[in-house]
């Protein structure tokens, strides 16, 4: 549960090229190098999670303290998240082979109210279809900062949800790239 708890404060607003290493992954010999080591030790870029989905995940997860740690890590969670959300300003998810579940969840973070700094979302250049772009289209009113959204590259995304998307962007005065 501590672990999965730090992956996720790390990974909520990584900079474009920023890395989180999870050295679970490291069976280093002593020959290894360490460019060889960190390259293995790269964690998968995972989407932020809101302090809901949070608890729900952690509450199947292991603790030697449970009714003490699953309080903590939750309320440990759930201050990092929105301090940190509330002073970013982009994300950038470019061509991570995301699809509808991960642009889900970032839709969901928006809708939490807490992403109120954000200016920029890039999701360009991933596997997301129609399913997720209705679900970010449903969730921009909780980006009142939001003025730049690109979506270009995600081939499955249809017409329809893309005249969506851009007409709710329009009404809001962000400019849009699907």
């Amino acid at each position: 549960g501590w672990c999965y708890c730090e992956v996720s404060l790390a990974m909520l607003a990584k900079r474009r090229g920023e890395r989180v290493l999870a050295l679970t992954a490291a069976a280093a010999s002593e020959a290894e190098s360490a460019s060889v080591l960190v390259q293995r030790c790269v964690a998968t870029r995972t989407p932020p999670v809101t302090p809901a989905s949070f608890a729900a995940k952690i509450s199947g997860m292991s603790f030697s303290h449970p009714r003490d740690d699953m309080p903590l890590v939750e309320a440990l969670y759930a201050a990092g998240f929105s301090e940190r959300l509330a002073q970013v300003t982009k994300l950038d998810y470019t061509n991570l082979r995301w699809g509808d579940a991960e642009a889900e969840a970032v839709a969901a973070v928006l809708s939490s109210g807490a992403a109120t700094s954000l200016k920029s979302l890039d999701l360009g250049a991933n596997a997301i279809s129609d399913k997720g772009a209705n679900a970010l289209t449903a969730s921009l009113e909780g980006a009142p900062a939001l003025s730049f959204l690109n979506l270009l590259g995600n081939r499955a995304i249809g017409e329809a949800a893309a005249a969506k998307l851009r007409e709710a962007c329009n009404e809001r005065g962000i400019k849009v790239y699907v």
